[in-house]
C-alpha cells in the first residue's frame, strides 16, 4: 500500500563506480555525461539534496558534475549510490557534524537500498531496506558483470513477481548461517538465489543465454542482479573471469570485471 515492498537479501558494493563532484556556483545544475540520465527533480542526486539542504536550512545553489560508469537501468543501484555520494558529499562539503545513523534515516526516504550504501560493505538487508547486518566477506571472488544494452523496469519486476516462488523462511535462513560465519563458498552459492530470475528471464530470453555462457566459461554461480537487466558470474580465478570478459565483450559492450570494495 506504501509503494514499498520487505526483502531480504544479501547487498555489497564493487568496485565499479559513478563520480560525483559538487561545487557552489551561480546556478543550481546537474551536467553528467549520460544524456540518458535525467537532470530535472525526478533525479535521485537533487532529491537528496533537496532532503538534506531543506533539513540543514542551506540555500546555497550547488553544481554537480557527475561522470556514470555504472550503466543505467541494469539492477546495479547506480542512481542509489549517486543520492548516497550526494548526502555524503554535502554532509563534508558543508563539514556538519550528521552521524551515518542520520544520513541513512535521511537515505530511507529517498529509496530502499541507499541506506546500505551511505557505508557500502557487505550485509544482509532486510525489512524496507532499514534493516542493515553488517558482515565480514571471508570470500575472495571475481566478478563478470554482463549489461545486455537494456533496462528492466524495476516497477515491472515487482509486479509481475510470482509471490509462490519466494521462499523466504529458508531465504533467511541461509542468510542468519552468512551472517554467523557458518557457510563455506560452495554451500553459499548453492544457497543463493534471485527470486525475480524466473519472471525476468522468461520475459527477456536473452538473459537467460548470459547466464549459460557465463556458467559455460567457469562461473561457480551466475545471478540476475537485483531486478536486472545485469547477470553476475562468480568466479573463484580472475584470470578466468578475465578471460571471459574479454570473450563476452565480443557480443555486449559493457562487461565489467569486478571485485567487493567497502
Amino acid at each position: 500500500p506504501d509503494g514499498y515492498h520487505d526483502i531480504i537479501s544479501v547487498f555489497q558494493t564493487v568496485n565499479l563506480c559513478d563520480t560525483l563532484r559538487l561545487s557552489t556556483g551561480s546556478e543550481k545544475r546537474l551536467v553528467c555525461n549520460n544524456r540518458d540520465i535525467p537532470d530535472g527533480p525526478e533525479n535521485l542526486v537533487l532529491q537528496a539534496e533537496k532532503l538534506f539542504c531543506e533539513l540543514h536550512d542551506i540555500s546555497e545553489n550547488i553544481h554537480y558534475i557527475l561522470d556514470k560508469r555504472i550503466p543505467v537501468g541494469a539492477g546495479l543501484a547506480g542512481g542509489s549510490s549517486d543520492a548516497a555520494a550526494a548526502l555524503r558529499g554535502l554532509r563534508s562539503y558543508y563539514g556538519l557534524n550528521i552521524s551515518d545513523n542520520k544520513l541513512k534515516d535521511m537515505a530511507a526516504e529517498l529509496g530502499s537500498d541507499i541506506p546500505f550504501l551511505i557505508n557500502g560493505g557487505t550485509a544482509v538487508v532486510s525489512g524496507r531496506g532499514e534493516i542493515i547486518r553488517e558482515i565480514e566477506w571471508p570470500f575472495d571472488f571475481t566478478y563478470v558483470i554482463v549489461y545486455p544494452g537494456f533496462g528492466v523496469s524495476t516497477a515491472w519486476a515487482y509486479g509481475n513477481l510470482d509471490l509462490t516462488e519466494c521462499d523466504s523462511e529458508a531465504y533467511r535462513a541461509v542468510t542468519d548461517r552468512l551472517i554467523e560465519g557458518g557457510l563455506g563458498a560452495d554451500d553459499l552459492l548453492h544457497a543463493l538465489s534471485n527470486d525475480f530470475e524466473p519472471t525476468v528471464l522468461k520475459e527477456y530470453p536473452v538473459l537467460a543465454e548470459i547466464k549459460k555462457r557465463l556458467l559455460e566459461y567457469g562461473a561457480y554461480a551466475s545471478f540476475l542482479t537485483g531486478s536486472g537487466s545485469s547477470v553476475l558470474g562468480v568466479f573463484a580465478d580472475e584470470q578466468n573471469a578475465h578471460r571471459c570478459e574479454k570473450i563476452l565483450k565480443s557480443d555486449y559492450t559493457d562487461v565489467f570485471t569486478v571485485k567487493a570494495y567497502s
